[in-house]
C-alpha cells in the first residue's frame, strides 16, 4: 500500500523538512512584506495596503500547506489527490473573502478589494508556490544531470 517505508521512530514527522519550512516561512515573510512596502509607496491607503498584504499572507500560508503536504514535487503527485487538503485550502479562502466583504472586517480596518486586486494577490501566491515547489524539483534536477551518461552502442 505504502510506497516507500515508514520513517524510524527517533526521526521527527518534519525532521527533512525543517530547512525547507524555515527558508519557506522567510521567503513568505519577505514577499508579504515587500508587497506592504510597494503597496504604500505607490500610494494606496494603509487600509488598502493592510488588507491587500493580510489576504496575501493568506494565500501564501495556503500555498505553503499545499505544497509541504509531500516531499515529492506537485507534478507527481497530483493537485487533487488529497480531497481533505482541497477542503482545508478552499475554506479558508471563503473565510477571507467572507472576512473582507463583511462588517467585522470593516470593523477591523478591512476594505473591499476590487476583482483585479484579488487576481493580483491570487497571483503573487501562485508564483510563491512556484517557488516552493522549486525546493523539491532542485534536488531532483541537479542529481539528473550528475548522472553519469551512457556510452551509445
Amino acid at each position: 500500500i505504502m510506497s516507500r517505508p515508514p520513517r524510524k521512530i527517533s526521526e521527527g514527522i518534519l525532521s527533512n523538512q525543517v530547512g525547507i519550512l524555515i527558508i519557506s516561512g522567510i521567503l513568505s515573510f519577505g514577499i508579504v512584506f515587500m508587497y506592504y512596502l510597494i503597496q504604500l509607496s505607490s500610494g494606496a491607503t494603509l487600509e488598502t495596503a493592510r488588507t491587500e498584504t493580510f489576504t496575501l499572507a493568506i494565500l501564501l500560508e495556503l500555498c505553503l500547506a499545499m505544497s509541504v503536504r509531500s516531499s515529492r514535487p506537485i507534478f507527481q503527485i497530483g493537485l487533487l489527490t488529497n480531497k481533505s487538503m482541497l477542503l482545508a485550502i478552499i475554506i479558508p479562502i471563503f473565510l477571507q473573502i467572507g472576512l473582507v466583504y463583511s462588517p467585522l472586517g470593516a470593523a477591523i480596518g478591512l476594505v473591499p478589494l476590487a476583482f483585479v486586486t484579488w487576481m493580483k494577490i491570487a497571483a503573487i501566491a501562485i508564483a510563491g508556490f512556484c517557488i516552493f515547489e522549486s525546493f523539491k524539483v532542485l534536488p531532483i534536477l541537479v542529481q539528473f544531470f550528475r548522472r553519469p551518461a551512457r556510452a551509445a552502442h
